[in-house]
This record gives C-alpha cells, sequence and structure tokens, in this order.
C-alpha cells in the first residue's frame, strides 16, 4: 500500500510539472475518421531553396509525430492523404527577475573583562539581510502542431505547449516529450 502511494504521488509530482497543452477544435470536426496523413512544407517563400538553421530540429518533430500517429493507428500517404499536418516552432527570448537570499558575514567581537581580568570573544552569526535581484536570459520555446482536412483546407485541430529550453538549442528528448503531450490531446474529447 505504501509503495502504491508513493508512485501516486510521484506520477502527480512529474504531472504538475510539465508544461500545460493547449488544443483547438474546429465544430463538428470528427479526429476519430480520419486515419490518413501528409506533411505541409513550412518554408518562409515558395521559391526558397535554402537551408533551415532548424532542419535538425524538423526531423525531430517529424520523426516524433510520425511515430506518434502511428502507434495511434495512423498511416502515412503520400496521395490521398485525408489530412494535411504542419508545425511551428516560436522561440521567445526574455529575461527575468530572480531573486537570491542574502546573509551577513559572521563575525567575533574581542572584549575584556574587567572583573575576571581576561578577555573574552561574543560570535555574531549570520543574519538575513535580504534579497539580491538578478536578471537572467530565458529561453521558452512554442511548439505549434496544426492539422487540416485536405479536401477543403479546413483547419480541424491545433495543440500547442510551451515549456522553457536549455542555454544552447532545444533538444530531441525535449521535442519529443512535447510532441506525446499535444497528441495525447487529439483523441481525448
Amino acid at each position: 500500500m505504501k509503495r502504491l502511494m508513493g508512485c501516486v504521488l510521484v506520477g502527480l509530482l512529474l504531472a504538475a510539472c510539465s508544461s500545460k497543452v493547449y488544443v483547438l477544435r474546429s465544430e463538428g470536426a470528427n479526429m476519430a475518421k480520419n486515419r490518413t496523413f501528409r506533411w505541409v512544407d513550412t518554408r518562409a517563400a515558395a521559391n526558397s531553396t535554402e537551408m533551415r538553421q532548424s532542419v535538425f530540429a524538423e526531423i525531430s518533430i517529424r520523426n516524433a509525430v510520425h511515430a506518434a500517429l502511428e502507434r495511434a493507428g495512423w498511416k502515412a500517404a503520400a496521395d490521398g492523404a485525408e489530412v494535411l499536418i504542419g508545425y511551428d516552432i516560436l522561440v521567445e527570448r526574455t529575461v527575468e527577475q530572480q531573486q537570491n537570499p542574502v546573509n551577513t558575514q559572521p563575525f567575533a567581537r574581542l572584549y575584556y573583562n574587567p572583573y575576571l581580568q581576561r578577555w573574552g570573544h561574543i560570535y555574531y552569526p549570520a543574519r538575513f539581510a535580504g534579497f539580491e535581484t538578478q536578471t537572467v536570459p530565458v529561453k521558452e520555446a512554442t511548439l505549434t502542431l496544426s492539422m487540416m482536412d485536405a479536401q477543403t483546407d479546413e483547419a480541424l485541430w491545433q495543440g500547442w505547449t510551451s515549456q522553457r529550453i536549455g542555454a544552447t538549442k532545444l533538444t530531441e528528448e525535449e521535442i519529443e516529450k512535447a510532441v506525446h503531450r499535444i497528441l495525447e490531446k487529439l483523441e481525448a474529447p
């Protein structure tokens, strides 16, 4: 019983730490009937042939989405797909105020006791002096997945999540977790 309670508490803690997923659904869109998909190219310009800097993130996103949809029973189709899938990554660079506690330095004072005719020490411990405020740069990435009807080009479903990323770049593991959290909401009502 204690083991079960421990597992439940750890699960709740991990669920509380994950970032929130937001979903928009089209009125009357039945995602259960759609089972084939195709990717939409998301270049900035139609005639752009230059290699984007986010090509590795694109590969990770496509692989993670492809694997998650295949696990859910979807199939990739070059022609005749029912759903078109696109994605977007937005990385925002902002600053955040962090406050760190500041303590005084402990010290000792020497004194003379004339009654005992000897020297003694008084120790003064460290005390809380306030907070030091620092400005820290942070990066937050928002991953958005969009699904459109291939016949009517109508938006069917869109899901997105935001999370802080490491100092250098969005890792493949972070991408896979974000895609998994977003696509969990695809089948949910």
